[in-house]
């Protein structure tokens, strides 16, 4: 849903949609000032340090192994995944061939311990990729903040 706070669970520990306004009384406004306020909180985009991880593994098994440790160990907060149909250049030739790709999603500062993890596991080359997003929306980013630690600047 869109995180309006009409159903159950608005505001709970580890609500990925939790107002994190600081205006926790909710008696004294009026329903539709309230929806509003966390319409506009839910959609406002964040600067953030987040980074999103974009890697190509053989099958589904490999991608949920490998989602399953990071979470495990708290360096993703969601890893997505979905086969694709790859096409590429190889000594000369095209080829074509299933993969699928993992989308890992967490802090700034993660690189080689995701990258740790991967090689651990996967015994074959692979394409990681990091990627920056420059802003998220404040419900996921409250969501990332309180399940993956911020890892310390270098």
């Amino acid at each position: 849903g869109l995180g309006l706070g009409l159903g159950r669970g608005w505001g709970q520990a580890g609500d990925p949609n939790r107002d994190l306004s600081g205006d926790d009384d909710e008696t004294s406004q009026k329903p539709l000032a309230l929806i509003l306020k966390r319409v506009f909180f839910s959609l406002t985009l964040w600067v953030c340090d987040m980074r999103l991880y974009y890697v190509t593994l053989n099958s589904e098994a490999e991608a949920r192994q490998l989602g399953q440790i990071l979470l495990e160990r708290q360096l993703a907060v969601c890893v997505n995944w979905f086969p694709i149909t790859c096409l590429y250049r190889w000594q000369g030739k095209l080829v074509e061939e299933p993969e699928v790709v993992l989308i890992i999603k967490t802090q700034a500062g993660y690189f080689d311990a995701i990258t740790e993890v991967i090689r651990e596991h996967v015994p074959y080359t692979q394409f990681t990729a990091e990627l920056t997003p420059t802003t998220v929306n404040g419900g996921f980013l409250a969501w990332l903040t309180a399940e993956v630690p911020e890892r310390a600047r270098d």
